[in-house]
């Protein structure tokens, strides 16, 4: 998909803002960066950590700026794709929450779903989640990668495979 480089820049910006407003414990400048919507979905790393709507993003941030003393972030942009006033991003993410009790650090993906919004000439996020992939959860010996050759293409299965799934082996994929 052709994206215009001025437009990825301007969404990628928008998320960084967003990270930079975090570890600033800047709350209303963080909520500024999602849309002001009831429908909007933030989901955190927590299975309980679900915000819907403004208000509920205004809510868990604020726990988490006021549970801590210091929070630390650092956003590495992957991706981002643009149709008309939709775009779309996913990137790295690494956070640290510095609290009473201890340093809580975090690694690990962040999607965005943005929109644009005309009427402020900006950016607003209409659903994000950052998710912690589980280093011990045994999928990646289930389902192991090619790291040497990423753009190797998947595996053709054997006829014993193809005929356990009841696909024809010498049909195409």
């Amino acid at each position: 998909m052709f994206t215009d480089m001025s437009v990825e820049q301007q969404v990628e910006a928008a998320v960084t803002s967003l990270f930079a407003a975090i570890a600033a414990r800047d709350l209303d400048a963080a909520v500024a960066h999602y849309a002001p919507l009831d429908d909007i979905v933030c989901l955190g790393p927590a299975a309980d950590d679900v915000s819907v709507g403004v208000q509920g993003v205004y809510n868990t941030l604020s726990r988490q700026m006021t549970g801590s003393h210091e929070i630390q972030c650092q956003y590495l942009h992957a991706s981002a794709g643009v149709k008309g006033d939709v775009a779309w991003t996913i990137g790295q993410c690494s956070m640290v929450f510095v609290t009473s009790q201890g340093s809580f650090a975090l690694q690990g993906r962040y999607t965005s779903i943005l929109e644009y919004d005309a009427d402020k000439n900006r950016w607003l996020i209409r659903h994000s989640l950052f998710s912690v992939p589980t280093a011990d959860s045994g999928l990646a010996a289930l389902f192991p990668s090619d790291m040497a050759n990423p753009t190797a293409p998947p595996p053709t299965p054997d006829a014993a495979t193809a005929a356990a799934a009841g696909a024809d082996p010498s049909a195409p994929m």
